[in-house]
């Protein structure tokens, strides 16, 4: 530090204890890392509190910087450098506060000062503030200033627009900073150049738009609605966003995305309840396959169930690629959830069945009766009613077997189907068909949302 001022140290140090007098409790809003594209540096959370987020707005995520892309619902989409730092499922804390985004900054700055890691046109403009050096000048060819400005406005106005590197204009309030700021935008408008005005609140930035004449020129406000001055809200990008064509198109989509979500929550709550019903039908199948392998009959062929997709012409953009796959999706989640439902549709086979006590109970009886029937028959000639008697109990006990038989035949065979399609699906006998169905409509849902981000690109 040295190099560049001998008192900079007693300065960065008053300037810390300024920070730290300045800081206030972040405004902590709370997500969850749902997505990471580490080729854009780009992430998105799920966030648990609604905020009026803007794309280019500065917040900290777990303190560091980052810039808001893009926000729907509880979506919010950032540009972090340090992406790499962040895992999937992971908890984060955003903070939206601007008063300590600005102290974070220049504290930054000042450790970059401390550890003089400035680079040399940060060293000259340090210098410029302690008074070590003075910026340069090129002269300016302005041919026309407002009349209503003073001379001392009128120099400051020439200044500006011929330095080198900046020109701090100081005055209290009433002297026309904000006037000597309108001249100096328009000035460099009509040159042809494009101009940035930022101001410590957001106040300052419309209390400067609201007197600017710039009828025909594209001006664009940034920023959070709700703090933007009604005269120049229709300046604001989320208001001019509006005018586009496709822009409700984007909202018809947004709602979808919505819809879907809200849906899925109860969605993901009746599957778990599903799941457990499945589970307690997978462990009796085990005993039901006793019995049935016990009647010995003829294993039946399975009927594989196919899904076919229908053939698309080759896309002509990304659009069209989202929407075949979204189609494919679609169709995978469709199937998945089918399986479930034939799963839950054996369970209520399975509760018609008869318990194997009662099934072994009547089998045996069968058995016996059979051999008594030709006793029976013999003592026939003698009491012919009792052995028509016993020949109808015999025939009713069989029915009442066969009936049982072809129960546990229909059980099996709608079992064996849906254990062939099991199979395919989860070839090495692991699998979760209500949480890979889940998963399925979260992709639908990306996909969407992959939609709607091309469609706002194209706006």
């Amino acid at each position: 530090m040295s190099d560049i001022c001998p008192d900079l140290e007693d300065i960065t140090r008053k300037i810390r204890d300024y920070i730290e007098s300045q800081r206030r409790p972040s405004t902590q809003i709370k997500g969850e890392v749902v997505e990471l594209n580490p080729l854009q540096n780009t992430l998105r959370l799920l966030i648990k509190k609604n905020y009026d987020f803007y794309p280019g707005a500065l917040v900290l995520l777990d303190e560091d910087f980052a810039t808001v892309m893009d926000y729907y619902g509880p979506h919010l989409i950032l540009n972090y450098k340090k992406i790499h730092t962040l895992t999937l499922n992971q908890k984060v804390i955003v903070d939206t506060d601007s008063i300590n985004l600005i102290l974070e900054k220049l504290q930054r700055t000042i450790e970059k000062i401390e550890e003089n890691r400035l680079n040399e046109d940060n060293k000259r403009i340090l210098k410029f503030l302690t008074k070590k050096g003075r910026p340069q000048y090129d002269p300016s060819d302005i041919n026309y200033i407002a009349p209503h400005l003073n001379n001392r406005q009128q120099d400051a106005v020439k200044k500006s627009l011929a330095a080198n590197d900046f020109h701090l204009i100081i005055g209290p309030p009433g002297t026309g900073k904000t006037t000597v700021i309108r001249e100096i935008v328009h000035q460099k408008v009509q040159s042809g150049d494009r101009v940035l005005v930022t101001a410590w609140t957001n106040s300052s930035v419309d209390n400067i738009l609201e007197k600017l004449d710039l009828v025909g020129e594209r001006v664009l406000r940034l920023g959070s609605l709700s703090e933007i001055s009604r005269p120049v809200r229709h300046l604001a990008l989320q208001e001019q966003r509006k005018k586009h064509p496709q822009w409700a198109q984007v909202i018809e989509w947004d709602e979808k995305i919505q819809n879907t979500f809200r849906a899925m929550k109860d969605q993901v709550s009746e599957d778990k309840k599903i799941q457990k019903q499945i589970n307690v039908l997978r462990s009796q199948i085990f005993n039901f396959r006793n019995i049935i392998y016990r009647l010995n009959h003829e294993k039946k062929e399975l009927i594989p169930v196919k899904t076919t997709y229908p053939h698309q012409d080759n896309p002509e953009s990304e659009i069209l690629i989202i929407e075949k796959e979204m189609r494919l999706k679609k169709e995978e989640a469709d199937h998945y959830h089918q399986l479930a439902g034939h799963i839950l549709e054996l369970g209520e086979l399975e509760g018609e069945l008869p318990d194997g006590d009662t099934f072994y109970a009547l089998e045996a009886e069968l058995k016996k009766l059979k051999s008594k029937k030709v006793i029976k028959k013999v003592y026939s000639i003698f009491n012919s009613s009792k052995y028509q008697e016993f020949e109808r109990e015999l025939q009713k006990k069989d029915k009442s077997y066969q009936e049982m038989v072809t129960t546990y035949q229909g059980y099996w065979e709608a079992h064996d189907l849906l254990e062939g399609e099991l199979g395919k699906l989860y070839p090495q006998g692991e699998g979760d068909l209500i949480g890979d169905a889940v998963n399925s409509q979260l992709d639908l849902l990306k996909f969407h949302e992959s939609f709607l981000d091309l469609k706002k690109v194209e706006i």
